[in-house]
């Protein structure tokens, strides 16, 4: 390609992107390719026709897909208003088909959605729009053959229509230019989908293929899309024999957004329908188990695949009918499956077939050594035949884990692709009135280019009320205000994200003032303000008002269609800023790293903020891991037709360049491996014998990361091992996990194993023989048995007499001694703790919350997520069961039992929790029922306090809507999640 060709073509993206974020016309206006638009067009279709034709020498072509995305300028883009000659709706379907040939079919079903005007079309023309629509439900021969495709009567079906096809080219070329190009399209359309189709796939790996057993799958239910083909990423997978019944090890590596839940779903599928076999899906961490759970469901469901959740402190109930023991499909946390096996000890040979999700998370300091211990014990000690599947996106050595875990080079699954490509771009200070935009600075052109004038001082200027004259807004030089200012610019094209590591001043509370700020000084940059009168955003407003207050950032923000997310934001608000970002009520969202953990929004733009964060001595830099995790989640698929991240911080490009040339990937050696690696360097470096003595004589920190390490070990011990013969067992456990594969020298292996082995020591001598089980079962460290047994908590006879929520001798003889534990480390007083726990089990609203303990409202949450969400709630749960273990002639009341759940949903009766039990989630709503429930002298409980509940619902319908405590969104919520 020649050079002005490369130029013309990197114009026109710097030309459509500049049109996007509405820069001056002044400019663009001399670019080559505003004037020679008919060239570039004839050298595009000529480009991709040479290609498709096979006259292009490959290593010197243009990527289809380039050619595709600079196509669709002429018919999608802000700058096509200032081309002409152009019929754009057939442009546009020429543009579907390039990105369907290339290999993009969710983009290619994207943009002929965006077809006008069909009645002018071809019946060739036709067809490729109603093929690229998934709608094959029309009277014609075209029709009924990929029709027979789908339903496997024709297995010839597609050979037979692509010789029409190619017949129809033939005859085009010599009297109708518009019947070749359409035809020549749909030929290459259906060589494609021949490559692609599921049908094709699935006969090729399914045993015995019968599409009767497959239907319930592939039909479509509802508003699921139908399941037609597959991604190359998906097909590399079930071509790996992912789908026969051989029980073996696959891995698969494959980028965020790349079909991971379809692809899922077709397992699921095949496992439970096909073969007949049980499945435990495991995923890390809880919002992400309630996101697969949601979005494997619906399908699956309608499949009559029976999926049941458990994670957190949420255990499996009745709501839809289904339990734990008739599920098909259990979705659950290492934590809550250890719990559950501590009750059920058979519970994982129930299972055949094991799904591993966000594997990299094994890497983890807080969920590392529990996810490791638990595969060794599921995959590698319990010598049990059976099926597993592990799955990341971000593992450069996923090689190593997939070798660790025995499988073959034939079952590793690795893959780039991305069915939304993205672009990114780095702020570089141009002047000292401007910064200009560099897109894509590895690559070369046309795939490189830039914006000049991208901000200029004048996007930050604001009239003075007072004066009616123009200033400089202060500061406006920052990276936090140039992050506002570029997603501000951004959000004329899509959803934007901005990505911060931190929650405080140089985080997202300060990219929340400075936004608010913007709107209230009505800086240039603001432009167009948001409709805050839409009711959508009127009852989200309202919502957060009422938990928060008005003058809460998150409720000022949102009255601009802004909002944030971050992990100590409660897990029901957090749903509600997602739901917001989905339906598009939010168009920008400040937010950490919760954006990384399985939440996916429908992301158009990234900007990084900055990627460093402050890890006690000094500000440095995200592993590269994450960050890749973190840009991943730009450009949705059957969304958006690319995905764009803007870096502001011009210092941190180097670091943003390796991640986007995926270099300097950080191997996962497992969070084990790295405690070991420690140690061991710290006793040759100061000549020091290990031992117990020495390993209790840390600081706090370091003794709660020995406290998981006993936890993990302890829960994998088989029950008969407690008090014997465990060296051995220990020794055999430590050899099979992946910290051992990697220690590289004789002094490690031994390390690792003397680490092991000092910590089976130090259980047996600090827990006596008969109450061994009760430590295992309840999931404690022996610290935390030792210290309980200290001071006789769990021989206190409240555990019997407690008969109501609030009690005053529980608060001070429980929860108060369990706060004052010394494994706790807690960040706030422990009075100020109790303060918030009694008004948050009393309905209060978070600003109430705040207002009670005379502090700032993120102080509260923190408390709530930190102290109270996570130290006090795992420890009290622990010691709920320990005690019901330990003193089995002890009955604990149904109260002390259920104080936990209690605890975590901010509850203050067992009715209220009854609710949560059958489904509801919103607290709010919960407390207002619970004041019907007393009003209407209602004393049902659990499947018949539901019941009443319905019989009466005109009632409660008009209660919630009178009551000021509780906003719509709630009772929309919990109407839905009741069904009243």
């Amino acid at each position: 390609m020649s050079k002005l060709l490369r130029n013309l073509m990197a114009e026109i993206e710097s030309w459509e992107s500049a049109t996007e974020f509405g820069i001056s016309e002044s400019e663009w206006a001399d670019y080559q390719v505003k004037k020679r638009s008919d060239d570039l067009y004839i050298a595009l279709i000529s480009m991709i026709f040479d290609q498709l034709n096979g006259r292009v020498d490959s290593a010197s072509s243009v990527p289809l897909i380039d050619l595709a995305k600079a196509l669709l300028v002429y018919s999608k883009s802000t700058a096509a208003k200032y081309i002409t000659g152009v019929e754009r709706d057939l442009n546009l379907l020429y543009c579907a088909s390039v990105f369907y040939i290339a290999g993009y079919s969710a983009t290619a079903t994207y943009l002929v959605g965006y077809i006008s005007k069909t009645d002018s079309l071809s019946e060739e023309e036709q067809i490729i729009v109603n093929f690229l629509n998934r709608d094959l439900d029309i009277d014609g021969t075209w029709y009924e053959k990929l029709n027979s495709h789908l339903e496997y009567s024709n297995p010839n079906a597609l050979d037979e229509l692509l010789l029409e096809f190619q017949a129809n080219k033939k005859r085009g070329l010599e009297t109708d230019p518009r019947l070749f190009i359409a035809s020549s399209f749909m030929a290459e359309i259906i060589s494609q989908f021949k490559k692609q189709s599921l049908v094709t796939t699935l006969v090729r790996n399914s045993s015995g293929f019968n599409y009767e057993k497959w239907a319930p799958l592939l039909s479509n239910h509802g508003s699921t899309f139908k399941l037609w083909e597959l991604f190359p990423s998906q097909i590399k997978m079930l071509d790996s024999g992912v789908l026969y019944t051989e029980n073996t090890i696959y891995s698969m590596q494959m980028p965020t957004s790349s079909g991971k839940t379809s692809l899922t779903e077709i397992i699921i599928y095949n496992e439970v329908k096909i073969l007949n076999r049980r499945v435990l899906f495991l995923v890390p961490f809880r919002a992400l188990a309630s996101e697969i759970a949601i979005g494997i469901t619906k399908r699956l469901s309608a499949a009559q695949v029976r999926v049941v959740a458990s994670y957190g402190g949420n255990l499996p109930t009745k709501v839809q009918g289904l339990t734990l023991e008739d599920s098909d499909v259990l979705i659950i946390t290492p934590e809550k499956f250890i719990a559950l096996s501590q009750f059920e000890p058979g519970i994982g040979s129930g299972f055949d077939t094991i799904i591993c999700d966000e594997g990299h998370l094994i890497d983890d300091n807080n969920r590392g050594f529990q996810y490791e211990l638990l595969l060794t014990r599921l995959i590698k000690a319990e010598n049990a035949s059976k099926k597993v599947i592990f799955m990341s996106a971000i593992l450069p050595n996923v090689n190593d884990i997939h070798k660790w875990l025995g499988g073959s080079s034939r079952t590793l699954v690795e893959s780039h692709y991305k069915p939304v490509e993205s672009d990114f771009a780095f702020i570089r200070r141009q002047d000292d009135r401007s910064w200009a935009l560099d897109f894509n600075t590895i690559y070369e052109r046309p795939k490189s280019y830039f914006i000049l004038n991208f901000l200029t001082k004048e996007d930050f200027r604001y009239k003075n009320l007072a004066t009616n004259r123009y200033r400089l807004l202060g500061n406006y030089s920052t990276n936090t205000s140039l992050a506002c200012a570029v997603a501000l610019k951004a959000r004329k094209t899509g959803p934007v994200a901005v990505f911060t590591t931190m929650k405080g001043s140089n985080g997202i509370n300060g990219l929340a003032d400075t936004m608010i700020n913007f709107h209230n000084l009505n800086v240039n940059i603001v432009s167009k303000p948001i409709d805050n009168t839409s009711k959508k955003l009127t009852l989200l407003c309202r919502y957060i008002e009422l938990h928060f207050g008005s003058e809460y950032r998150l409720s000022k923000l949102l009255k601009f269609g802004i909002g944030f997310h971050h992990g100590d934001l409660p897990q029901e608000i957090r749903r509600e800023i997602e739901d917001a970002i989905q339906s598009g009520i939010i168009q920008v969202l400040l937010c950490t790293s919760t954006l990384a953990e399985g939440v996916n929004l429908p992301i158009r733009t990234l900007i990084v903020h900055t990627i460093r964060r402050y890890d006690g001595n000094r500000l440095s830099p995200i592993n590269n891991r994450n960050i890749k995790n973190i840009i991943g989640r730009v450009g949705r698929a059957g969304k958006e037709t690319k995905g764009r991240i803007i870096v502001v911080n011009d210092n941190e490009r180097n670091i943003l360049e390796n991640v986007f040339r995926e270099q300097n990937m950080e191997p996962a050696k497992g969070a084990l491996f790295k405690l070991v690696d420690i140690i061991n360097t710290a006793i040759n470096d100061f000549e020091i014998e290990l031992n117990n003595d020495l390993l209790e004589a840390q600081d706090n920190s370091f003794l709660a990361t020995l406290d998981r390490i006993d936890i993990a070990l302890i829960e994998i011990m088989p029950m008969e091992m407690l008090n014997e013969g465990v060296e051995q067992f220990v020794d055999e456990l430590v050899e099979k996990t992946l910290a051992y594969q990697f220690c590289s020298t004789i002094e490690l292996q031994q390390r690792i194993k003397q680490i092991f082995n000092l910590r089976i020591n130090y259980f047996h001598d600090t827990v006596p023989v008969e109450q061994r089980i009760g430590v295992k079962n309840s999931g404690s460290s022996p610290r935390f048995w030792s210290l309980v047994r200290d001071i006789e908590i769990d021989k206190n006879p409240i555990w019997r007499e407690l008969d109501e929520v609030f009690s005053e001798e529980w608060m001070d003889e429980i929860i108060g001694s369990i706060l004052d534990l010394t494994v706790m480390q807690l960040e706030n007083e422990s009075f100020i703790i109790r303060k918030v726990i009694e008004s948050w089990m009393s309905g209060c609203t978070y600003y109430e919350i705040a207002e009670v303990i005379n502090e700032d409202i993120e102080t509260a949450l923190k408390i709530l997520s930190k102290d109270i969400g996570y130290s006090l709630l795992e420890a009290l749960n622990r010691l709920i069961v320990l005690v019901s273990e330990i003193h089995e002639d002890m009955q604990v009341s149904e109260i002390a039992m259920n104080w936990g759940n209690l605890l975590q949903y901010g509850l203050g009766s067992l009715q209220q929790l009854d609710l949560f039990n059958f489904g509801a989630s919103d607290r709010l709503a919960v407390w207002s029922i619970s004041r019907f429930i007393e009003i209407n002298d209602i004393s049902y409980r659990g499947a018949e306090l539901i019941q009443e509940i319905r019989i009466q619902s005109s009632s409660l319908i008009a209660f919630l809507s009178n009551d000021s405590r509780v906003p719509q969104l709630s009772i929309n919520r919990i109407r839905a999640e009741i069904g009243f």
